[in-house]
């Protein structure tokens, strides 16, 4: 069965909701005035009846002998006092047909907010979900895949000890597990600095630290895996220390994913350069691949929770920048990218002196 667009979806229940209360309005309009137009018809035929009455009485009393012009006088009087509160029942009946239509649509547009409240709350909890379980789904087969390369490289170095295999394959088998064991080592890593920023309980444990060597055995980690898809993995670092007040563990947390994702996204023959230079004393790393670039308008949003690269269908969490801006941020730094479409992207971390 084919899967619908939630995105559509959503937009076909809006368009159904707006015709639906315009077809609730004009009920409601009609219902409001047909009642109106009831309720003018039982005063007009209230009033034809008391006429009526009141002239066959006159006519009667106009009958009588003896009637004087003060009679007559008195009478216009009394037909002039009657006809002013006719007209102070009409406005009066008027204003309080106003008063009530305007409390009925003040209350329907209090229920409309509520409602309006409600579904964007409902909305956000089903969003939350499908993103949760997304993650939960990514993260199961990314575990999966890096404990089946442990086991089946295990597995292929014990058969290759039983059968006396050359030093150098064991080697390569072992090297295999040390790399599934890091990536898996990376996720849970991402997913404690997430439940710490979560909570806001991330504390940075700074300590005077050189940050050439933090880059350096960043750039180590990698060499390995880049070599293996034929990408140029190089580092250009000043020849002196660096020293920063920094929590070095963290910090090579946000180096790692900046590595990792430029690898990521670098096609083979490519190049991955980490830089670090000094403007005005501050401290600034360049991570620079020559993969597809990132379109202006995600320069942003990308650093944001859960949200993946602009190459489809690429895999991950989406937490590697959110992390490392969150980090960075900590450091009292800031992160950024440097990107255009075709040309490769540059992300820059800048920790002030």
């Amino acid at each position: 069965m084919e899967r619908r667009d939630p995105a559509q979806e959503r937009e076909q229940t809006d368009e159904s909701l707006d015709l639906e209360r315009a077809r609730t309005d004009h009920e409601l309009a009609k219902r409001t005035a047909a009642s109106g137009e009831a309720a003018d018809d039982v005063i007009r035929i209230a009033r034809e009846r008391a006429a009526a009455v009141l002239a066959t009485a006159r006519k009667r009393e106009d009958q009588r002998e003896g009637l004087t012009a003060e009679d007559v006088l008195a009478r216009a009087a009394e037909d002039a006092v009657l006809a002013t509160e006719y007209d102070a029942a009409d406005l009066a009946l008027r204003d309080e047909r106003e008063r009530r239509r305007l409390a009925v649509r003040q209350l329907l547009a209090l229920e409309r907010r509520a409602t309006d409240v409600r579904l964007n709350l409902e909305r956000t909890t089903v969003d939350d979900t499908m993103v949760e379980r997304a993650m939960v789904d990514v993260l199961v087969h990314d575990l999966r895949s890096m404990l089946s390369t442990i086991s089946l490289s295990a597995a292929a170095i014990i058969l290759a000890v039983d059968k006396g295999a050359a030093t150098g394959q064991v080697h390569d088998l072992a090297l295999h597990i040390q790399r599934a064991t890091a990536q898996g080592d990376l996720v849970l890593g991402d997913l404690q600095d997430l439940a710490s920023i979560s909570e806001g309980r991330m504390q940075m444990v700074l300590d005077d630290s050189d940050v050439v060597e933090v880059i350096r055995t960043a750039v180590d980690i990698h060499l390995a895996a880049a070599t293996a898809n034929g990408i140029t993995l190089t580092a250009k670092l000043p020849a002196e220390p660096v020293i920063a007040s920094i929590d070095a563990p963290r910090f090579m947390r946000v180096l790692v994913n900046l590595i990792t994702n430029a690898l990521k996204f670098t096609p083979k023959g490519g190049t991955v350069t980490v830089d670090l230079v000094r403007p005005d004393g501050a401290i600034e790393i360049a991570v620079t691949d020559t993969g597809p670039g990132i379109p202006a308008e995600m320069h942003e949003s990308i650093f944001e929770r859960f949200r993946r690269g602009p190459v489809a269908g690429t895999r991950g969490l989406g937490l590697g920048l959110y992390i490392a801006r969150e980090i960075v941020s900590a450091h009292g730094g800031r992160i950024w990218v440097e990107s255009t479409p075709g040309a490769g992207s540059t992300f820059r971390v800048r920790l002030d002196a």
